[in-house]
């Protein structure tokens, strides 16, 4: 693996996060350790935190992020089993799932691939 493949990917599941979401993939983009990807799957939330998130990524890049991913479930599967649906999908070594409401520190993957 080199240094610009992803080693770790991050779950989110989102539902109904309102602003919280913006704010935690922003601060997943401005990490200094940056091999990771992010799926952030939306749990048929009725709210515009999903689509709210995913175009604030854009319109700072011009365009999506491509080590973010954005998932629209049919329905709402649940928080567990939302996890477990994506968490089937990664290929990285590492996985971290982490709440929308969380606010990294720029640190933090560098912490996480460390303590791992």
């Amino acid at each position: 693996m080199n240094d610009t493949e992803p080693k770790v990917t991050v779950v989110i599941i989102n539902y109904k996060s309102g602003r919280y979401l913006s704010d935690c993939l922003r601060a997943l983009r401005e990490q200094r350790f940056r091999a990771f990807q992010v799926i952030v799957a939306d749990n048929d939330s009725d709210d515009d935190s999903f689509l709210t998130a995913k175009h604030s990524l854009e319109a700072r890049e011009g365009r999506c992020d491509p080590r973010f991913q954005f998932v629209k479930l049919e329905e709402n599967v649940g928080f567990a089993r939302g996890n477990n649906l994506m968490v089937s999908q990664v290929r990285t070594p590492l996985i971290a799932l982490l709440n929308p409401d969380s606010i990294p520190y720029p640190e933090w993957f560098a912490k996480l691939v460390e303590a791992a």
